[in-house]
């Protein structure tokens, strides 16, 4: 709703908007201002999180129920004094903050049942009123919801002894000299709660002097700074909620301010300089190592995709040997048995082999020939006979190769 849409509705008498669906978003901040005259309002079965605000004195009837709230502050009740008809039912209250029901003059029917109660020392306020007998209208009991022992429990039959809170847990500690960091655990507590946290100087003679008093929320922290003028520091989280609470005592804890010496600081930074170089020292080596992988595998790559030749140049065999080897010799030049001028280009067609005739080599290296290329060929090479004439008459004019089986080798 905006405020343009009910600016000129100053004689609304009644208001019914239930089952809308409607929000805290809803609305503009404090638009049933605007309505004056309004003494009837239903905002029932609703997605509204907060008690509306700004209603005007005149409204007698305010139904919320079947709604989100969880709590009930003051100002949102404050100044309804012709409130006669209050419907909370079925919400999700825990508490109401003290004195937010004392102003209800003429309230004669209220129901705040259907909720989820914290029993504890925020429902005192609550309690007492209940006490008064101001609980007519109410559809059933109004029972502890999930309060350890008391849950379950009806309301009107405990005492006020039994709604009590827990000391706040907080923790002080000393980051550097002449401060003090303080970490307030994390609670549950009402919107309207309100936590103090106070600092203060305790003397050699033991007097207690207040230095800082701020409000704190749960789960907060908080540094002081400028410490030193006082041997002992004193820090308390109060709330006066837990004032009047039987036995309670606020927590309190105590430091004492350190002075780091000159030695200490030294040793600080020589940690913390050795840790550094600690840390460059592995990095520096992490690098190396990856940088070493990185080259060999680079090398390994070129290995695999650029394969070297095991002969690369002209071997030259001792003159008189009576055997070579094949397995290299494919597309290799040679010069045979320590002859210049004798060129052996194995199983290529249209090689010229000089003077080389098949009747200069003996049995033994035909032989042996035969059992080299044959092994590695998986073929049967047959030399000729002694003095056999070669297949062609001249070797140095052969260019069509060996296709004839009558003498010579056969591939």
């Amino acid at each position: 709703m905006h405020l343009e849409s009910v600016r000129h509705l100053s004689n609304l008498k009644t208001l019914h908007l239930d089952s809308n669906q409607l929000n805290d978003q809803s609305f503009e901040q404090d638009i049933f201002g605007y309505l004056v005259s309004l003494e009837e309002l239903d905002l029932s079965q609703n997605n509204l999180r907060t008690f509306p605000s700004g209603l005007q004195t005149r409204v007698e009837s305010v139904n919320l129920a079947r709604n989100m709230i969880e709590f009930v502050e003051k100002t949102s009740v404050h100044g309804l004094q012709a409130l006669r008809r209050l419907d909370l039912a079925f919400n999700r209250l825990r508490s109401i903050e003290d004195g937010a029901l004392q102003g209800l003059a003429q309230l004669d029917s209220i129901d705040f049942s259907g909720n989820n109660w914290s029993c504890d020392c925020y429902l005192k306020s609550l309690h007492k009123f209940i006490a008064k007998g101001y609980h007519r209208g109410q559809q059933g009991d109004l029972l502890c919801g999930e309060s350890g022992e008391l849950t379950g429990v009806e309301i009107e039959k405990l005492s006020e002894s039994d709604l009590s809170c827990d000391a706040v847990e907080f923790e002080v500690l000393q980051p550097r000299e002449g401060e003090l960091f303080i970490q307030v655990a994390d609670f549950y507590s009402p919107s309207y709660a309100s936590f103090q946290i106070n600092i203060s100087g305790v003397t050699q003679s033991g007097n207690v002097n207040l230095i800082e008093s701020k409000r704190i929320t749960p789960g907060a922290t908080r540094t002081i700074a400028g410490l030193g003028e006082y041997p002992e520091y004193k820090i308390c989280i109060e709330s006066p909620y837990t004032w009047d609470q039987e036995g309670f005592t606020s927590p309190c804890q105590s430091a004492t301010p350190r002075v780091f010496s000159s030695t200490q600081s030294e040793k600080v930074s020589t940690v913390v300089t050795d840790d550094v170089e600690t840390i460059i020292g592995l990095v520096t080596g992490g690098l190396i190592v990856i940088l070493s992988l990185i080259i060999v595998g680079v090398l390994f790559y070129k290995s695999k995709r650029f394969p070297s030749s095991k002969f690369s140049e002209t071997t030259f065999l001792p003159s008189g040997s009576l055997s070579f080897n094949s397995k290299y010799e494919t597309g290799i030049t040679r010069t045979l048995y320590g002859q210049p001028g004798m060129l052996y280009h194995p199983y290529t067609v249209g090689t010229n082999y000089g003077n080389v005739h098949p009747a200069t080599l003996n049995q033994s290296q035909q032989s042996q020939q035969t059992v080299d290329a044959g092994s590695e060929f998986a073929v049967q090479l047959i030399p000729s006979g002694a003095g056999a004439p070669p297949p062609y008459p001249s070797y140095a004019n052969n260019t069509t190769g060996n296709n004839n089986n009558e003498g010579g080798v056969f591939v």
